[in-house]
């Protein structure tokens, strides 16, 4: 019940794939391809690893709740569509994405983390502090990207449209994408994951993936 096994393969699956993106730029194309097949392979494991949290949750009584599947749609929605201070975003987009950050570990608070089973017991909390992280870091991303701006009026923008300009524009940004979706928006935001560790890599990939931002948009 306490996760401990958990924990430590999250940790080793993240630390070999941070170990990989960071030796990306300085490689030739081949090997680079042959990096990522092998980032996408260990993303596969960790996502195993997630879903054993979850079941952590499960057990704990919270996710068979009919009420608690309800709290999932509705997150799943606040995550897509969740409302900003525009003008603040506008005027200067990395602050703004900071604060999102900040108010993040006002919610996790509210789910109260059990010293004895050494995870979180009310995945609620964890959902809005997930969409909360996400939800800044769109700003941030949006700001160096220009996703949003470049839509369709009516198209509401993709994950699939942030990794394609991340792409095209830094590598760093697209590795850090591409960890932090699967914590914050699926791991967190979603399932609402009570894994204590993978909370705390939710918002260490919000601070990467800002923090690239705030690199990029000078």
């Amino acid at each position: 019940m306490s996760g401990y096994a958990d924990n430590r393969s999250f940790g080793e699956l993240i630390g070999r794939i941070e170990d990989l993106e960071r030796r990306l730029d300085s490689l030739d194309t081949c090997t680079v391809y042959a990096m990522q097949r092998e980032i996408y392979n260990l993303r596969a494991q960790l996502r195993a690893v997630q879903q054993a949290n979850r079941l952590i949750s499960l057990a704990y009584g919270k996710a068979a709740d009919a009420v608690f599947m309800s709290e999932a749609t509705q997150n799943e929605k606040k995550c897509l569509t969740l409302q900003t201070d525009t003008t603040m975003e506008k005027k200067n987009p990395i602050e703004e994405a900071r604060r999102y950050v900040a108010n993040a570990k006002e919610a996790i608070k509210k789910a109260v983390f059990d010293e004895n089973l050494k995870i979180y017991t009310d995945g609620k909390y964890v959902k809005t502090a997930g969409c909360t992280l996400w939800n800044g870091c769109l700003i941030a991303l949006d700001a160096v990207l220009g996703v949003k701006a470049a839509m369709k009026k009516g198209k509401r923008p993709d994950i699939k449209d942030y990794k394609e300009a991340a792409a095209k524009r830094d590598k760093k940004l697209l590795a850090a994408i591409l960890a932090g979706y699967e914590v914050m928006h699926l791991s967190m935001g979603y399932d609402g994951t009570l894994n204590k560790k993978v909370c705390d890599e939710g918002f260490t990939q919000a601070n990467a993936i800002i923090d690239r931002c705030a690199i990029l948009i000078k």
